[in-house]
């Protein structure tokens, strides 16, 4: 029997973080435009990525394709990450987060320190230089700064 892409956990990620972030986006939409801007430009990016690993599987199989019964597994862990992360956004702020969520998922995922150390550092430099500094987004205030 043929596999089909909707086996395949990455499609199921990406129906998952579809939905979430079009809930939150329709959320934000509600609140003032200064204060929707962030969620609004998060939102975006995260139905992006939603979209693309729903089409993923239509083109390219991913590694765990294969996996055997229902794909539950592989996308609670995915989906329990983004949880992690965002509850520790909210309590920490994005700029400390983010970071720390990129290293922490790409040692993890077994790449190497050479490599996660600097996506952590440019993940860092993106927020606070770009969104922070240059786009002016307003970060929300976490409930436990630690800068």
């Amino acid at each position: 029997m043929r596999d089909t892409p909707f086996r395949d956990p990455s499609w199921w990620f990406g129906v998952a973080l579809t939905l979430m972030a079009l809930a939150a986006l329709f959320a934000a939409l509600q609140w003032e435009a200064m204060a929707a801007t962030f969620p609004v430009f998060i939102c975006s990016v995260m139905i992006v990525c939603g979209v693309i690993h729903t089409i993923l599987p239509f083109v390219k199989a991913s590694p765990v394709a294969s996996w055997e019964g229902p794909p539950l597994r592989p996308v609670l862990r995915c989906c329990l990450w983004m949880g992690a992360f965002f509850a520790a956004a909210i309590a920490f702020g994005f700029p400390v987060a983010a970071p720390v969520f990129v290293l922490a998922y790409m040692l993890v995922q077994g790449e190497k320190w050479t490599l996660a150390v600097p996506a952590a550092v440019g993940t860092l430099l993106f927020l606070v230089v770009l969104v922070e500094r240059v786009l002016r987004l307003p970060l929300p205030e976490p409930w436990f700064p630690l800068y």
